[in-house]
């Protein structure tokens, strides 16, 4: 059964690469429901279908389902994986480019600024996880302004 929750899962993600949304709408939080009550909240696939399902919600512009998602994943990454974990550093990036899809770029600064460090750190400068955190924290500062060098 594990094999066909990951398979519904897969097939919600790609309905939403192609843009079928009435399907994705119907379907989308199907997966987490059946993973969160088969494995219980804090299995590892129940928090990856509530990751996907949040990517999903962005991808579609629902950001404010997103985001939802996106704070429980967090919390539950720092609990479960500890701060320094890279899917930890993957769930603070997407939590700051959805503060960022709603405007909401104080919220998102602090956290792009902490996956950019751990970025650079943890995988160098030239890794494409840190172009990424790059870019995040580069659309924050757009919205807010250039830090101040003084501080």
């Amino acid at each position: 059964q594990p094999h066909r929750l990951r398979s519904r899962t897969r097939s919600t993600t790609n309905y939403a690469g192609i843009s079928r949304i009435n399907r994705v709408q119907d379907s989308g939080s199907r997966p987490l429901t059946d993973y969160t009550r088969i494995f219980g909240a804090d299995h590892p696939d129940t928090h990856l279908a509530r990751a996907n399902l949040a990517g999903t919600y962005r991808h579609l512009g629902r950001h404010h389902d997103a985001l939802l998602l996106e704070e429980q994943v967090l919390a539950a990454r720092i609990r479960l994986l500890g701060d320094d974990h890279p899917e930890t550093h993957r769930a603070r990036a997407n939590l700051a480019a959805t503060y960022n899809d709603l405007s909401r770029h104080n919220d998102a600064l602090p956290l792009a600024e902490q996956v950019l460090a751990a970025r650079v750190r943890l995988l160098g400068d030239d890794h494409p996880h840190t172009a990424r955190a790059r870019a995040i924290l580069a659309t924050t500062h757009r919205f807010l302004g250039p830090p101040d060098p003084l501080t």
